[in-house]
């Protein structure tokens, strides 16, 4: 409760590995949130306990991440590089020790509550076409990962849908900058260096390249 009596809200606010969604109650005179944590699972928790920090997950003592569990062991086994695809999925968004979690779970990006079972992950995505496709988000390459807005990619493709991509005009036409380099007969690397110069576009892809002189040692004659 507030000093003046009324609750304090907690809406959307992250306590541990707890977010409050709303308030549901009230328990021994104290508001209580519905929180959901990081391992997916819902748990009515009393506000003073969380501002208090005396909970902190889904667990009364203390949560650990645990590899997400499958109800379909015959699926996993028939289909392993999906099953890969969507652990690894779960992993960087849930887990806070993994590699890429700051690039995924510490901005924001989720996975949906349907896909926290592989079976329903497999059904939504289906087989993956080949080795060189994985899981891309799309169209929103900012969005959570749901089964409307993903798709199996390759990394040309995947490249084309990534939050740093730059959009360029090109004799009227609008386009991305990688697919303009592709077309243009200059080292990608230059141009960009010229861009970053504040060349025009224009003359970044059209003036020639200087040829690097080679340096010649001059001999002498005795």
């Amino acid at each position: 409760m507030g000093a003046n009596g009324s609750f304090v809200d907690l809406t959307g606010k992250l306590f541990g590995n707890l977010t409050a969604l709303s308030r549901v109650g009230y328990a021994s005179r104290n508001p209580t949130w519905l929180c959901r944590c990081t391992c997916g699972q819902e748990v009515v928790v009393r506000g003073d306990r969380l501002r208090g920090g005396l909970r902190k997950s889904c667990a009364r003592h203390g949560h650990f991440w645990r590899p997400p569990t499958v109800r379909s062991p015959g699926l996993t086994l028939r289909y392993p590089a999906e099953y890969k695809v969507w652990r690894g999925m779960r992993e960087r968004c849930e887990r806070k020790n993994n590699a890429s979690y700051s690039k995924y779970g510490g901005i924001g990006v989720r996975v949906c509550a349907f896909w926290k079972e592989f079976k329903n992950f497999f059904e939504s995505m289906g087989p993956r076409p080949s080795p060189a496709h994985s899981i891309d988000r799309y169209p929103d390459c900012r969005g959570n990962y749901e089964p409307l807005n993903c798709r199996w990619a390759t990394k040309d493709e995947q490249k084309r849908n990534m939050r740093n991509n730059v959009w360029v005009e090109h004799e009227g036409e609008r386009l991305l900058l990688i697919d303009l380099l592709e077309r243009v007969h200059i080292n990608k690397t230059v141009v960009r260096s010229r861009l970053n110069q504040s060349w025009s576009l224009a003359d970044a892809i059209t003036v020639p390249v200087r040829p690097k002189l080679k340096n010649k040692k001059l001999r002498f004659s005795q």
